[in-house]
């Protein structure tokens, strides 16, 4: 392996981990066109094409798949063998944390972090703040510390800031079990037709349901809008309105209180969640202490929800 083949490597493994030129252009640090170069001079090297497109996606093909078995722990061995000795962050024994996120993360990421946190520094405090009480000015909370980590889609180009993609979110809709207008399925005529609840951290509220509406020509009727995943899902399970939200969500919240999930009747994309904090903290012991164990928390989490999320629909 030549020098000039490394960066070609690390490149390869950014791709196969976040599926987007533009997503490992910002993960390494230099511009989507270099990427792109990098990745023709791969095709050529591998004989492959590595990747094709596939909607939004950039899908692997077998021979990129069977690489990337193998290439994390080559490429973290190379690391090793030429960087300085690795730096092991202290267990903090008494610090408090504050993380960003949207309710639904309580019951479905932060679990395994607690866990960690009870059995690793007992000491140790997680405060979790709603995304919308940092919001607008969540970056700048991430740079002075107010936030340590924001979990939830990628907060957009924002100098210094740094972020682990974790999973990606997929979506279901959660009706009232006793709903008179729907069956065992949700057809789009109906879904229109019905009054919604979206779930939005962020105001103005963004909509990926209203945008693939849109590409058909079609619209919804949104009658209530709330930053809260398990408000909404109360307030559905005693009306007759619909609420489309991560399934991953959904198939832990949904039960206790008698809502039936659906598939919505329309193709939705999936949405990246990542743990995000700003540059200036990673030096922190402390802070690196946590993010290590946020940046291991797609291997807590359970095998059939692991590539899934909570974010807003």
């Amino acid at each position: 392996m030549t020098e000039r083949q490394v960066p070609l490597l690390f490149t390869l493994q950014a791709l196969l981990r976040e599926r987007s030129v533009r997503e490992a252009a910002h993960v390494l640090g230099v511009s989507s066109s270099v990427v792109s170069r990098r990745l023709v001079e791969l095709r050529a090297w591998s004989g492959d094409p590595l990747f094709v497109r596939v909607g939004h996606e950039m899908v692997p093909t077998p021979r990129a798949m069977a690489i990337g078995e193998t290439l994390d722990e080559r490429l973290e061995a190379l690391s090793r063998l030429v960087a300085a000795p690795p730096f092991e962050a202290p267990v903090p024994p008494q610090r408090r944390y504050v993380v960003a996120c949207a309710d639904a993360f309580l019951t479905t990421l932060l679990p395994p972090v607690v866990e960690r946190l009870a059995r690793e520094a007992p000491r140790a405090v997680l405060e979790v703040v709603p995304v919308e009480s940092a919001t607008p000015s969540i970056v700048a909370a991430l740079i002075s510390g107010g936030v340590d980590f924001y979990l939830g889609p990628p907060l957009g180009r924002s100098e210094g800031l740094f972020r682990r993609r974790i999973l990606d979110a997929d979506f279901t809709c959660a009706i009232a079990r006793t709903h008179p207008r729907v069956g065992d399925v949700l057809d789009l005529d109906t879904f229109c037709d019905l009054a919604h609840v979206l779930v939005a951290a962020r105001f103005p509220a963004r909509s990926l349901v209203d945008d693939a509406l849109a590409e058909l020509g079609r619209e919804r009727r949104v009658v209530l809008t709330t930053p809260y995943f398990l408000g909404a899902l109360s307030l559905v399970a005693r009306t007759d309105l619909v609420v489309t939200l991560p399934r991953r969500a959904a198939a832990m919240l949904a039960p206790p209180l008698g809502l039936r999930l659906l598939a919505p009747p329309l193709p939705l994309p999936t949405v990246p969640i990542y743990v995000q904090w700003h540059e200036r903290w990673n030096g922190d012991a402390g802070h690196a202490w946590l993010r290590d164990r946020f940046e291991r928390l797609d291997a807590a989490l359970p095998d059939e929800a692991a590539s899934r999320a909570d974010t807003g629909a």
